[in-house]
């Protein structure tokens, strides 16, 4: 990741510290996912919930993120979690990918007559 993709990104975390540490809320998990080439959709799992503006910020952070990142939605999909840190003002995020793996069988067959 680029030292200018972390400055945005940082901006964009102080921004969040501005609006929800003051709420009490010091921390929080997004996980996203998508498949066939796409994202799909982004959620919080601390049941917080994000008013419109402050959901967006963590949606622009989120696609920096999967940009700079090694996920891949083509064919199964993949996803993340990304950890909002705000006491710490830090993210931490991690990525996956689904993989479709393919199991071959062999079909044959045996006579049991010669001709």
């Amino acid at each position: 990741m680029t030292d200018e993709i972390k400055e945005e990104i940082k901006e964009k975390l102080k921004l969040l510290f501005l609006e929800l540490h003051p709420k009490g809320i010091t921390e929080f998990t997004i996980e996203y996912d998508g498949s066939g080439d796409d994202f799909n959709d982004m959620w919080v799992v601390n049941n917080i919930k994000l008013d419109e503006d402050t959901y967006q910020i963590c949606q622009d952070i989120v696609w920096k993120i999967i940009d700079e990142c090694d996920v891949s939605f083509c064919d199964d999909g993949g996803g993340g979690t990304i950890l909002f840190d705000l006491k710490n003002l830090r993210i931490e995020y991690n990525s996956y990918y689904n993989e479709r793996v393919r199991h071959h069988t062999t079909i044959d067959e045996i006579n049991l007559i010669e001709n």
